[in-house]
């Protein structure tokens, strides 16, 4: 596995790639994954990691490109692939997202092995969302480039299947596996522990994001709506669990007048994620934009929560089945159905448990881990 962030790190990509390894390596393979040089406290117990050297100068934990990710670390990362493939002699490489394949590519031509592109997203939908050079004539060319160039391709969703398609790459090459979850690690969960971490009294209702706090999530809709949501409830708290862009979020509260019914932890690790979201009453899912399938949403489907997001990034959910799914944007349906479901526990539990239900024997990720198994004995038989 070619890992081009954080390994294991608390949001999508590392999630997803950490979740497929701790999978594959449960079904019997040795996997290996060469990564940068950052991490979290996350256990990898049963896969060797591979790390770039250390570059003091990039801290950075959350998502988005920089000149230096992209000159220096991710060519630090193809490096490092050709060293361990040269010491190791791999079955199968597989490269996560467009850093992460374009860093395989190299060894896997010149040692002639089968090259996985695991398109999580499009380039050309990607950028726009960072405070980045937006070139959108290279955004083009890899977006179609990269497809062809793989030997096989695993897209997060069907959305972004259909994109492939009709950029002429051939059904035959592409495989669905969304992102998942593992279940258990969401029972048996005290809801106490984050209402004790952070003194939110027993009568308030926990509105809750987790994930992210760049741009493209959408923070800024959850936080308006939230503004509604208190003119008519009151007894509300919303939780932001996150990181990157806090002082913005911390701004937009205060110009709302809600900061006294607003906490941003911070980034906790993924260890601690079903905790809080045992505590919540609702959460909440505010991305308007995204052809794969969010990892927060997995989590949350998994912690039996009732869901409110908006149709970009709610793909798992069936509307009033498992959830409530919105039309992207509409911040006043927002708060009009978190309102309505803080006041009706029965229905965001019913919400909650189908969306629970709905996961196991499709998104859990030994499922989807055989399911990538499949692509490998395909590829090394063919």
């Amino acid at each position: 596995m070619v890992a081009p962030a954080p390994f294991p790190g608390n949001r999508g990509t590392p999630s997803r790639i950490l979740d497929m390894s701790l999978g594959l390596s449960h079904l019997g393979h040795e996997v290996h994954v060469v990564s940068y040089h950052l991490k979290t406290d996350t256990p990898t117990n049963g896969i060797t990691v591979h790390r770039i050297p250390c570059v003091p100068t990039y801290t950075r934990m959350g998502p988005g490109p920089s000149f230096q990710k992209l000159l220096v670390l991710d060519s630090l990362l193809a490096l490092k692939v050709w060293k361990v493939a040269s010491q190791i002699d791999f079955d199968i490489i597989h490269g996560h997202s467009y850093e992460g394949f374009l860093a395989a590519l190299p060894t896997a031509r010149q040692k002639k092995k089968k090259l996985i592109y695991d398109a999580h997203s499009t380039l050309f939908d990607e950028l726009p969302s960072y405070d980045f050079i937006n070139i959108k004539s290279i955004a083009s060319f890899l977006d179609r480039k990269v497809p062809e160039w793989s030997d096989h391709i695993i897209a997060v969703s069907e959305t972004l299947k259909d994109i492939l398609l009709k950029k002429g790459i051939d059904d035959s090459k592409i495989a669905v596996i969304p992102t998942g979850v593992n279940v258990r690690q969401f029972e048996g969960r005290d809801p106490l522990i984050i209402r004790r971490k952070h003194n939110i009294p027993a009568h308030l209702k926990i509105v809750m994001y987790t994930g992210s706090l760049a741009n493209f999530q959408g923070v800024d809709y959850l936080i308006e709506a939230m503004a509604l949501v208190l003119q008519k409830f009151p007894d509300a708290v919303l939780l932001l669990v996150g990181n990157s862009n806090m002082q913005k979020y911390v701004d937009a509260c205060r110009n709302m007048g809600i900061s006294g019914h607003v906490v941003i932890t911070g980034d906790q690790p993924f260890q601690d994620i079903p905790d809080y979201l045992a505590a919540a009453d609702v959460v909440v899912s505010p991305r308007t934009v995204c052809p794969g399938v969010p990892q927060k949403l997995a989590n949350y489907m998994a912690s039996g929560k009732a869901i409110v997001g908006f149709q970009g990034s709610a793909k798992l959910v069936t509307h009033l089945e498992s959830g409530i799914v919105l039309e992207n944007g509409n911040v006043t349906e927002m708060a009009e159905w978190i309102i309505r479901l803080l006041h009706n526990p029965s229905l965001a539990n019913r919400l909650g448990s189908s969306a629970k239900w709905s996961l196991l024997g499709k998104y859990d990720w030994i499922t989807l881990s055989r399911k990538v198994q499949d692509v490998y004995y395909g590829l090394l038989t063919h």
